[in-house]
């Protein structure tokens, strides 16, 4: 798929503009679903943390009032007097005591005063008088063993008279010395207890309350038509979290202060299985309607890219087939429109260049001819050269042999073809040269050459050194009855330094600029000076070349620096000189 795709240009811009344009929807799509869901969460969230606060505050602020309402009992001499001496005479007194204080809350709850044994006295509801509860056991036995605290219980203890009682507390009645001598008794009805909670929730919330040991006190009408109570009563004992009861449901659950009752809100799930099936639905039928409008809009565009494409490289493979006549007619006025413009310039100026190669070889071949003509004096010179040498020899003249002998080597150089030779051998040539010179000056000057070994085979132009010692020889040696000439090689910083001293009579302030000027209408007799550093430049570049100083102690010195050119790539350095 991937060499596919790569085969075509065509291929490749339409797999990246529906790339470039799907990927980015997918990526809002599933992202603005997410963070859409988030949001709805989060608001579900805060309105079920609101509903529960308010079932909370609804519940605390009435036990919180029940609380004051019984400490208040508590607290009445003529309530503690009437139970302690179990006088009847004030019977009407302490109903007027307990109606007095409970009036607040009498219309949701009844408020029942017993005695020590466990007999109702007195009750807001005659249901219940003379009923007797345990006080081995239940609400009064709770209230006993915790003094001073409200107890609420959801058990139902009455008899058949009081069914409709959902829950009750009971606070203890003390005497001065804390000596229990009765308790308080509040109970409330179911009916009653609904209306504390209006308001407190909405119609589609399912309300579940539950007592310390997750037993169901009270569930509204959705809640009841399940065993809530119990599932829920079975999920906490076993640890697990209420979100896993059910899929289309959650819980959420909340104490109420120090009474020991929980809320339990149940909420339909917001996100339903269906309800996220019908987003990623929606979500994936508005993807493919983009990526159908992109493969349109890509396909037309790549269209357009593409096919100027295609009829430049048909005008190109028509020149690499020797038609340098193409030329791409086009009206377009963009980018397009101007490289076929560039095309046809290209094209035209080939065609000059292929014809200008044309010419310029056949005139090469007319000067090879020229060349090879030319080549036939040199090669009878140094035929004849050789011959003299043989008849010196047979006649015994040393002198005449070494001169033809050396002549010939340097003439033999300077026709060769080969451009580079080594610096053994051009140092070779440079002595040819010296023994020519000592025979003509009578041998009255001295030549030095130091070099290291590893230095010989470095390459370098043929016939560098020599003109230079010709300068020397002419220049700074000629009037003198001795001398000398030293030759250094070195090498520093992967240059190739040779410098020629002679300790002649050296030349003017005027003259060395000259010479490192290099203007070849200033140096005068200098010619080889400027033509080696010439043919250096060329070859190499300005960073290489020839230059002049002065000695102290008289004479002069040129230095010729060149690259190193190791013998090992000495094909490469046949190609440069070619």
């Amino acid at each position: 798929m991937r060499n596919y795709i790569r085969g075509s240009f065509k291929r490749q811009l339409l797999f990246y503009f529906i790339l470039v344009a799907i990927l980015p929807l997918l990526i809002c799509s599933f992202f603005m679903i997410q963070l859409f869901k988030m949001k709805i969460e989060m608001d579900h969230q805060a309105e079920i943390a609101m509903r529960l606060n308010r079932v909370e505050d609804a519940l605390g602020g009435f036990f919180d009032k029940l609380d004051v309402i019984s400490r208040e009992l508590n607290r009445n001499e003529l309530v503690v007097q009437t139970l302690y001496e179990k006088n009847e005479e004030n019977r009407n007194k302490t109903y007027n005591a307990l109606y007095a204080s409970t009036s607040e809350l009498r219309r949701v709850a009844q408020f029942e005063l017993y005695s020590i044994g466990g007999i109702c006295k007195y009750s807001t509801s005659t249901k219940t008088l003379n009923t007797k509860l345990s006080t081995y056991c239940g609400i009064l036995k709770a209230a006993a063993d915790q003094p001073d605290t409200l107890v609420i219980s959801g058990e139902n203890e009455y008899t058949s008279s009081s069914k409709d009682i959902l829950l009750r507390s009971a606070r203890t009645i003390t005497d001065n010395a804390g000596n229990c001598i009765g308790y308080i008794v509040v109970g409330i009805r179911s009916a009653d207890f609904e209306s504390l909670l209006e308001d407190a929730y909405s119609p589609q919330d399912s309300i579940v309350i539950l007592d310390k040991q997750w037993h169901t006190i009270y569930s509204t009408e959705p809640a009841k038509e399940k065993p809530i109570g119990s599932v829920l009563r079975e999920q906490l004992m076993k640890g697990r979290d209420l979100t896993d009861l059910s899929k289309e449901c959650k819980f959420y659950i909340s104490p109420i202060g120090y009474t020991g009752l929980s809320v339990v809100l149940q909420r339909d799930e917001i996100f339903t299985t269906d309800i996220s099936k019908t987003m990623y639905s929606v979500s994936a039928i508005m993807t493919l309607l983009s990526l159908m409008l992109c493969i349109g809009v890509s396909v037309k565009i790549s269209n357009n890219l593409v096919k100027p494409i295609h009829t430049i490289t048909e005008a190109m493979h028509e020149v690499e087939e020797g038609y340098l006549d193409t030329r791409i007619e086009t009206e377009r006025i963009d980018e397009f429109g101007g490289l076929a413009v560039k095309f046809n310039t290209m094209a035209g100026k080939l065609r000059d260049n292929v014809e200008r190669q044309v010419k310029q070889q056949q005139e090469l071949n007319n000067s090879n001819i020229a060349m090879m003509q030319a080549q036939l004096n040199p090669h009878f010179i140094y035929n004849t050269l050789d011959t003299i040498k043989w008849v010196a020899k047979a006649h015994n003249i040393s002198e005449i042999s070494t001169l033809v002998a050396s002549l010939a080597k340097i003439l033999r150089t300077s026709i060769s073809s080969k451009q580079l030779i080594t610096l053994k051998e051009e140092l070779t040539l440079a002595q040819c040269y010296v023994d020519i010179q000592r025979i003509r000056f009578g041998g009255k000057f001295k030549y030095t050459v130091e070099i290291k070994d590893e230095s010989e085979n470095y390459l370098v132009p043929k016939l560098v050194i020599q003109p230079l010692i010709e300068n020397a020889i002419i220049h700074g040696l000629a009037d003198r009855e001795d001398g000398s000439i030293y030759i250094n090689v070195s090498e520093e910083n992967e240059k190739l330094i040779i410098s020629i001293s002679d300790d002649g009579c050296g030349m003017s302030k005027e003259m060395l600029e000259r010479l490192n000027s290099r203007d070849r209408n200033k140096t005068g007799e200098n010619i080889g000076f400027i033509n080696v550093d010439t043919i250096i430049r060329l070859r190499y570049g300005d960073t290489f070349g020839v230059s002049a100083s002065a000695i102290e102690k008289g004479g002069t010195k040129v230095t010729v620096v060149l690259p190193v050119i190791s013998g090992e790539v000495a094909e490469y350095a046949e190609g440069i000189g070619s």
